[in-house]
């Protein structure tokens, strides 16, 4: 500013009390009305500055208050939202221990199946896995074999009996000779021998051939 300038606003100073305006700032900004027109524009545009930025005390409060109700609003709406809670009386229950897991099952008792004779399978009567009675047939075997071993023991018997009555007529022919002297003593012995023989060999033969054809024919009877 020029001299003439400080001077106008020299001469121009209040002189009588101030006239206030309005907050600005934290502060109350005075002006005489005898001011300049220079001094009141600026003044003037310095409150209009305050009021558009709202930093004056009583726009602060009002801003303060606003939040306040703002949260207010905030807090009651959340408690309205709260879940709607369900009562239910108490009650004696009892709780299930599960667990689960993944293993291998083991069997404590296992048995192991196996045929009493040797042949060929023709039938399968229970499946893997499925009960079974004590005594219940399980599959059937091909009796062909079972027959044919009957059908040997059966002739072994017979064959038997047929040398114990060869050497029968055998060792009365020798005792007939030894009478007329014709046979020796020694052939008379040799002959009751083999009678012997004959007889111990069919009985063997006679015996076993019993068991074996019964056991056959049982045998034969599961298979069928």
């Amino acid at each position: 500013m020029g001299a003439a300038a400080w001077a106008d606003l020299a001469a121009h100073e209040p002189t009588g009390p101030p006239v206030v305006e309005g907050p600005g700032q934290g502060r109350n900004r005075v002006h005489d009305p005898r001011d300049g027109p220079t001094v009141q524009r600026r003044a003037q545009a310095a409150t209009a500055g305050d009021m558009r930025l709202g930093t004056s005390p009583s726009a602060r409060v009002m801003g303060l208050a606003c939040l306040l109700v703002a949260c207010g609003r905030e807090d009651a709406a959340f408690e309205l939202a709260a879940p709607p809670v369900a009562v239910a009386p108490v009650e004696v229950v009892d709780l299930v221990d599960r667990i689960e897991a993944t293993g291998q099952l083991i069997a404590r008792d296992q048995a192991r199946i196996a045929a009493e004779i040797a042949g060929r399978i023709t039938e399968i009567l229970a499946d893997e896995g499925s009960a079974v009675e004590m005594g219940a047939a399980v599959l059937r075997i091909d009796p062909e074999r079972r027959e044919l071993e009957l059908a040997n023991v059966q002739a072994r018997r017979v064959e038997a009996q047929a040398t114990l009555r060869e050497r029968e007529r055998e060792l009365r022919r020798i005792h007939q000779l030894h009478k007329r002297q014709v046979a020796s003593r020694a052939q008379l012995d040799q002959a009751q021998t083999e009678l012997e023989l004959a007889r111990a060999l069919e009985r063997r033969r006679g015996t076993a051939g019993c068991r074996r054809t019964s056991a056959a024919r049982r045998e034969r009877e599961r298979t069928l």
